[in-house]
């Protein structure tokens, strides 16, 4: 019973060929996403600056500041990571 067990399990991977993956193309194409998200949450921020202060509470106006002070450090991590030599 094992033999046939063995037989049922066993995987054939001649022919499979090798894995293509670039890796210099994936880090560029996750540092496009990441940027893509940071300029829409910028974006966003940005547009803040049309609502009336109103109808903004005080925390509202921290996190907006938050946002505005961690673009540099993040963008320069995202840049410096993945755009960096090998």
């Amino acid at each position: 019973m094992s033999k046939s067990l063995r037989e049922d399990i066993s995987l054939n991977v001649e022919g499979m060929g090798q894995p293509n993956f670039n890796m210099p193309e994936a880090k560029i194409g996750l540092a496009k996403l990441v940027l893509f998200f940071l300029f829409v949450l910028v974006a966003i921020a940005i547009s803040t600056i049309y609502i009336p202060d109103e109808m903004l509470s005080d925390r509202d106006i921290k996190l907006i500041d938050n946002v505005y002070q961690s673009i540099v450090p993040i963008a320069s991590m995202v840049i410096g990571y993945y755009f960096a030599k090998d």
